[in-house]
């Protein structure tokens, strides 16, 4: 795409215009869209067209339309994350960091997308374009409904438990969710020690080609050509023997491809069991929350979703002590997790199920949350589907700040098992 407009083969215009008549005709029915602005983006997309056929470029994204979780400050659009109590607010008077640093790329905001209400468990009207009865996935729901119907190339979204990973394996899109990038961690919190700015895209060539741009915070060397030297680590924990039955079976597919393509699979099991780092994870986030939100969820309590109250009064009542202690049993797993398991990558399932038939949940986030407290960036691809066609998706993890490598080699992997797959 980007290519394509710099090549003058496609105009902004012409491409805004592509998605401008898929959000028209699928919207209505998807609901991805907390704030749209057409205008807008038809304006901006004009101006980049002039400046295209001149030959002046802004960035290596001049002219892709973008999509934003309403989490994120855009100027000029009202950030309303998910809740009813900000429902007459309006325009933000500043960008969020990141959305400052793609529009020097040259991106454009077409509008923001629904969430779910302070990125908790309360569902956004969204619903999986897949199938319109099961829902998306959360909190990032909009934003990998839109990619998926193909309202929009690219969309951002965050992740604090499974927000990025989990809707787009339910709605079969590419989800990449990086080490932390800083400082572009200006979203409305949950709870900062994990919350964390996310992608989705149509393919892994998008994200191949985003990653050179991106403020990934390392500087990485090309992977090992000879996947044949490659470790794969699998996490064996009780908690992936609940997963349904279609989806072990792709992961088993995903994992075989793996060893006849000459990987060598490496079976770990975590010192510290995955559901605890669940618990772990959760006491931080409540008590995060409770800092952040108490005072409010008490004044707002009339208007505000049961979930999110119930998150903040539970943080409430942890203790300072707890809080901390539980912060030093979480660093020094990962740090011991990530130095005594000597792998390439690992691969997982990101979900227990394919996108429940449920749209009053966001499904269940805990095959998720243990990678996401383990730090490292985790990549979400398609890998299959049900017998009711509803996507099933694995996942790749590496540790923190390595999230070229693991972008680079997730596509060598994958190529490699493409072949044997044949």
């Amino acid at each position: 795409m980007s290519e394509a407009i710099q090549h003058q083969q496609i105009t902004p215009k012409e491409l805004l215009d592509y998605y401008l008549n898929n959000i028209e005709k699928l919207e209505k029915e998807v609901s991805a869209w907390a704030y749209f602005d057409q205008s807008l983006a038809i304006k901006l997309a004009e101006e980049y067209t002039v400046e295209a056929s001149e030959k002046r470029f802004r960035g290596p994204l001049h002219g892709i339309p973008i999509g934003v979780k309403d989490n994120m400050d855009v100027k000029g659009m009202p950030t309303r994350v998910g809740s009813r109590v900000w429902e007459n607010r309006e325009g933000a008077d500043r960008n969020s960091s990141i959305i400052d640093f793609l529009q020097e790329l040259g991106a454009i905001v077409v509008g923001k997308t629904h969430m779910t209400e302070y990125a908790w468990l309360d569902p956004a009207p969204t619903k999986n374009p897949r199938n319109l009865h099961h829902t998306p996935g959360g909190s990032s729901s909009g934003s990998a409904a839109s990619v998926a119907a193909e309202m929009i190339p690219l969309a951002l979204g965050t992740q604090t438990a499974a927000s990025v990973c989990r809707p787009g394996a339910y709605c079969g899109v590419v989800a990449f969710k990086p080490t932390k990038m800083e400082p572009y961690t200006d979203a409305v919190p949950l709870s900062p020690a994990f919350d964390t700015v996310g992608f989705f895209l149509k393919s892994l060539d998008d994200l191949l080609f985003l990653k050179d741009y991106l403020p990934l915070g390392e500087l990485q060397t090309l992977p090992k050509a000879d996947v044949q030297t490659y470790k794969i680590g699998l996490i064996e924990d009780p908690l992936y023997e609940t997963a349904q039955d279609e989806v072990k079976s792709v992961f088993e597919v995903a994992k075989r491809e793996l060893e006849e393509a000459g990987c060598e699979i490496i079976k770990v099991s975590p010192k510290v069991s995955f559901t605890q780092l669940i618990e772990w994870h959760r006491t931080v986030i409540a008590y995060e929350a409770a800092q952040e939100y108490y005072e409010f969820v008490n004044k707002n309590q009339t208007s505000l979703s049961k979930n999110f109250k119930d998150l903040v009064f539970e943080g409430h009542e942890i203790s300072e002590e707890k809080y901390l202690a539980t912060l030093s049993l979480i660093n020094r797993s990962k740090e011991e997790f990530w130095k005594t398991n000597n792998v390439d990558c690992f691969i997982s399932m990101p979900a227990d199920t394919t996108a429940p038939k449920d749209l009053q949940t966001t499904g269940s986030p805990f095959f998720t949350t243990p990678w996401t407290v383990l730090g490292g960036p985790l990549l979400t691809i398609p890998y299959g589907s049900a017998e009711n066609n509803l996507p099933i998706s694995i996942m790749f993890a590496t540790k923190p700040h390595t999230d070229k490598k693991l972008i680079e080699v997730t596509n060598l992997l994958l190529n490699e098992m493409e072949k044997v797959g044949k």
